[in-house]
């Protein structure tokens, strides 16, 4: 099974401020072929918190949208082929954007120990995630080399989420 823990994952907040983030390098290339960046390995440069913020607004519109009029929406594929995936806490929208060899049973796994992590790290003060030293002990935690599909599974049992 293919490792999981490359998913790009994204925290909201109800007013569409960004909490955190973490891009692949395969997602940061993706979402720089829609904006004008010269070189390739400078878009992670032109994808301030500010451009992510442009980027994803008119999804969180909609899914916040759907959210209030009783509709749960989890997965969005754009014509780009672009799969995201969601997950709510409280007021906050944590978005997963799929690599192309993930499955979405994979990506709603790692979605809920993400969740599970945010919860556990941070309680309900999601706010906390744009402390630096709070974003690297998540980075740490989330993206830990040896979390892989069948080893996460068995992790997400034990906790019960």
């Amino acid at each position: 099974a293919p490792c999981i823990h490359k998913m790009s994952l994204l925290v909201f907040s109800e007013n569409q401020d960004l909490l955190y983030h973490f891009l692949t390098k395969s997602v940061e290339e993706k979402l720089s072929e829609h904006r004008i960046v010269k070189n390739p390995e400078d878009a992670a440069n032109h994808l301030t918190e500010t451009v992510l913020v442009q980027i994803f607004s008119p999804i969180l519109l909609a899914i916040q949208y759907l959210e209030n009029d009783g509709e749960y929406l989890a997965v969005i594929e754009t014509k780009q082929g672009i799969r995201l995936v969601f997950n709510y806490f409280c007021d906050y929208i944590i978005l997963g954007i799929l690599d192309a060899e993930e499955s979405q049973e994979e990506a709603e796994c790692f979605l809920n120990f993400s969740v599970f992590t945010i919860k556990t790290l941070v309680g309900p003060c999601f706010d906390q995630l744009k402390n630096h030293k709070t974003k690297m002990t998540l980075d740490s935690l989330l993206h830990f080399n040896t979390f892989c599909g069948a080893d996460l599974t068995n992790i997400m049992k034990c906790v019960q989420i």
